[in-house]
């Protein structure tokens, strides 16, 4: 079994919320990330804007920035670049 590098998990945040948003559960569950671990790398991508967390009721749902969502496209070329040469 591999481990995921801790950029590998924040794209997969930030890719997974990036169309309807997803609530910390789904994030646990599609991610298979411990509720603490996850909390973590939740306040970083907010501390640095790349995702929004809107609080309705309470339910929390987490939705990828526009900033989160060129931060997506370019960590996705940037591998398909490196993985041709």
């Amino acid at each position: 079994m591999l481990r995921r590098s801790r950029e590998e998990i924040l794209y997969g945040i930030l890719k997974a919320c990036s169309s309807d948003g997803m609530s910390i559960y789904q994030l646990m569950v599609s991610l298979n990330l411990p509720h603490n671990s996850l909390k973590s790398y939740l306040d970083q991508l907010e501390g640095s804007k790349l995702i929004a967390i809107k609080v309705e009721e309470a339910r929390k749902t987490i939705t990828t920035t526009e900033e989160g969502i060129k931060t997506v496209s370019l960590y996705r070329d940037a591998i398909s670049r490196l993985k041709r040469h």
